[in-house]
């Protein structure tokens, strides 16, 4: 009861309803940062930057199409030996209709029929001049303009390499002051070292914990955060706080792997030693062991030895008295 009055037409209004479908643009951008669409997005936002790309190929497909559309117009639906024929003027009888049909042979569709059929009366020249028109369109420029288009592709991906590389780069310098800020609110006494004591004591602060608790480090992890960021000192600088608590909030790196392994391998030299130290006690305690017993029997036979002498000692004096 509006459209018909202002003479409107209700088709059209619901042919208009296709444009709907850019709503689907909305959900483009709901998984534009999801891992499993970035191939996806990739391909939508190389289709979109090679929009420029594609108006100048047109333009430049445009006119090869034209200059050939004349020429073709000129040398073959213009010889008095094609003026009858009702197929040469269908498809080369002016400029619009050789500019299609080039555009046909250029797609490789049946061109080879349509050829064959103009070089029936010996026009050889006629098959040349296709074969250079399908040289220049086919061969020379699509695989031209396709070389344009992945070199824009490469350049694209370059760019979003640089500008992840400066976020990442940013992200890094923001992690830098964060940790930074937190190292001076817990060197209390402005030395730019901090102690164990120190550290200890700032954490009760309710600015200092906060701020260790958005580094997912809560106060019972203190002494061993401590154990692993120093290095055997009783201090930290700046620079190892906010480097060991980079590596402990990022992913493990192959220079920290071959420390650990290094550490694994003294903390393996040093089980060792104390393996052959032990063994060596336990072969000492077995001779001291054995000397002992040597040493028990040697008593047990001295006792003996006393035992006899004290019985002939009294053997003796019963015979001196009996005397």
């Amino acid at each position: 009861w509006i459209l018909v009055p202002l003479g409107a037409s209700v088709e059209l209004v619901r042919k208009l309803t296709v444009f709907r479908t850019l709503r689907m643009v909305r959900i483009a951008r709901a998984v534009k940062m999801r891992p499993e669409m970035k191939e996806m997005w990739s391909l939508l936002k190389g289709l979109v930057d090679s929009t420029e790309t594609l108006c100048w190929t047109y333009v430049m497909i445009g006119v090869l199409l034209y200059f050939f559309g004349i020429l073709s117009t000129s040398l073959i639906a213009k010889q008095e030996r094609f003026s009858d024929d009702d197929m040469v003027q269908t498809y080369f009888g002016d400029v619009p209709a050789s500019m299609l049909t080039l555009f046909q042979i250029m797609t490789l569709d049946s061109w080879s029929s349509i050829v064959r059929e103009l070089m029936d009366g010996g026009q050889v020249w006629i098959g040349c001049f296709f074969v250079v028109f399908i040289t220049i369109s086919q061969f020379v420029l699509m695989n031209l303009i396709t070389a344009v288009i992945v070199e824009n592709a490469f350049s694209d991906s370059k760019t979003e390499e640089s500008e992840l590389a400066a976020r990442v780069a940013q992200r890094q310098a923001e992690e830098f002051e964060e940790l930074s800020s937190i190292f001076k609110a817990m060197d209390e006494d402005g030395s730019g070292k901090l102690s164990r004591e120190e550290m200890l004591s700032q954490s009760t602060k309710r600015k200092v914990r906060q701020k260790l608790r958005a580094l997912d480090v809560l106060p019972k992890d203190l002494e061993q955060l401590w154990d692993i960021l120093d290095d055997g000192d009783g201090e930290l600088t700046a620079e190892e706080f906010t480097g060991g608590m980079k590596r402990l909030r990022g992913e493990a790196k192959s220079k920290d792997m071959l420390r650990l392994y290094r550490e694994l391998e003294m903390l393996e030299g040093s089980i060792v030693v104390m393996t052959d130290d032990i063994l060596a006690s336990q072969d000492k305690m077995t001779n001291v062991r054995l000397h002992l017993q040597r040493t028990k029997m040697d008593i047990t036979a001295l006792q003996r030895t006393l035992a006899r002498a004290k019985e002939a000692m009294k053997a003796a004096a019963m015979t001196q008295a009996v005397a």
